[in-house]
């Protein structure tokens, strides 16, 4: 029999007064054993995974890795079960692990047949604890009976591999004699409550429901004819939760299912985004759960910060001329003041304030890098001395607070020289600067948010 598990050994024809031997109960137990494997493995996508693992915590901290109960489908449909208690010893040495990080596996010889036993057969006969069987019908005595069970080995590193079917179980980071665990997630064929796939999913789930009530509290009891725009973004943030929430408390779920319903969130959500389109996220991976999932939960996450900025209070500045049209005549302000023009909700305390200019990158930079920023009463002597006045440095993000498409985002030193809520805030280019900036708008932090973007 070869490892093709297609080449299974032809139908037996049964009849009355055929003569058995136990070639005919190999052959047919050979062909049901490779049958169920590849209807499960073939019927259903990504049917292979850990359905429970127990490790020896304190042999792992002297750097073995012993697996005291595994119960898992590996990739070919084959049920994997092993570790010491069950009598079948898995360890592994992780310092003669390979690779940085190194990724440990469980391992089976691909080679199929049941009943062959070399080095590299599938199967090896043990004694059960339960050789001795009964026969549940006639009551009469006991027979022994032997039992093959699965060459399980665990193996580090793709030398290890070939000949080889391998289920990834867990990764470490090994410096020296250190071994540290990462936070890769194997194949697991069901979410459970608490493991590490649920807690990387559950924040994104609960942030989104948060801003989804949050908005829903905001909008007018007649939002649907006088706040379309809200209740679009509502649409927006609550379409694909439900399936994603039963999806997540629920303890029978495959992962990948939750990884579609996730990627559905995706596109809802994408419209809150700059880019209004999701990206084309790698496809799903069963073996690198992590991997797979944090591409998706991470545009998630930039979406919501992109169309819901709650945390800021953004107030764009007026274009102003003094006396002239060209770029060194004009300038921007906000006013009449500071205080009044955002309100009892900013916290003028925050250390830093924000400011985002619209216009090509690359001259938006050098402008804001260099452009005076300051009340209205320190704006000349700023000019006078070539001083600059608030400092404004580029950033990619400030918090949750990402520049729009086509703008520049610049975090704002807030120093009460340049800066006093009771005063106008005046906004100019530098002298030599030929090119305004489309528009500017700065941005404070809301009285809640300041802490939290420390």
């Amino acid at each position: 029999m070869t490892a093709n598990m297609l080449d299974l050994p032809h139908l037996i024809e049964w009849h009355e007064g055929m003569l058995l031997t136990p070639q005919h109960f190999q052959q047919f137990a050979g062909r049901s054993e490779l049958l169920t494997q590849f209807m499960f493995a073939s019927g259903v996508p990504f049917r292979w995974g850990v359905i429970d693992l127990k490790i020896d915590q304190a042999a792992l901290s002297g750097g073995i890795l012993r697996i005291l109960n595994i119960e898992a489908v590996m990739p070919d449909g084959l049920l994997a079960l092993g570790g010491s208690e069950r009598g079948a010893d898995l360890e592994f040495d992780l310092q003669k692990a390979e690779g940085t990080p190194a990724r440990i596996y469980l391992t089976v010889p691909r080679e199929t047949g049941l009943y062959e036993r070399t080095d590299y057969s599938r199967y090896e006969g043990f004694v059960a604890k339960d050789e001795a069987a009964s026969d549940e019908v006639s009551g009469a005595e006991q027979t022994p009976i032997p039992r093959i069970r699965a060459r399980l080995r665990l193996t580090s590193g793709e030398s290890g591999l070939s000949g080889m079917t391998a289920l990834p179980l867990i990764e470490f980071a090994i410096e020296g004699t250190v071994c540290k665990q990462t936070d890769y997630i194997a194949p697991v064929l069901r979410m459970k409550p608490g493991s590490a796939l649920s807690n990387l999913c559950a924040p994104v789930r609960r942030t989104v429901r948060e801003k989804a009530t949050e908005l829903a509290s905001k909008l007018p009891p007649d939002a649907r004819n006088s706040d379309f725009a809200g209740m679009q973004q509502l649409q927006w943030l609550v379409s694909a939760l439900p399936q994603v929430e039963v999806l997540l408390e629920s303890d029978q779920a495959h992962p990948h299912a939750l990884y579609l319903a996730f990627c559905s969130m995706a596109g809802s959500v994408a419209f809150l985004s700059n880019a209004r389109v999701p990206p084309i996220f790698h496809p799903y991976d069963h073996d690198d759960l992590r991997g797979s999932f944090d591409e998706v939960l991470a545009f998630i996450r930039l979406a919501l910060s992109e169309g819901l900025i709650d945390n800021w209070i953004g107030q764009p500045f007026k274009k102003r001329a003094e006396g002239g049209t060209r770029p060194g005549d004009q300038y921007f302000e906000i006013q009449p003041t500071l205080e009044k023009a955002f309100g009892a909700e900013a916290d003028f305390s925050s250390p830093y304030l924000a400011l985002m200019l619209k216009g090509p990158a690359d001259v938006m930079t050098e402008w804001g890098e260099s452009c005076l920023l300051a009340g209205e009463d320190a704006i000349s002597d700023l000019e006078l001395s070539r001083s600059r006045g608030a400092t404004c440095e580029r950033v990619d993000s400030l918090g949750d607070l990402v520049p729009a498409p086509g703008s520049v985002l610049f975090q704002v030193k807030n120093e009460g020289k340049w800066i006093t809520p009771r005063k106008k805030l005046v906004l100019k280019p530098a002298k030599q600067e030929a090119r305004m900036p489309d528009v500017a708008t700065l941005f404070i932090r809301k009285r809640s948010q300041t802490n939290k973007g420390r």
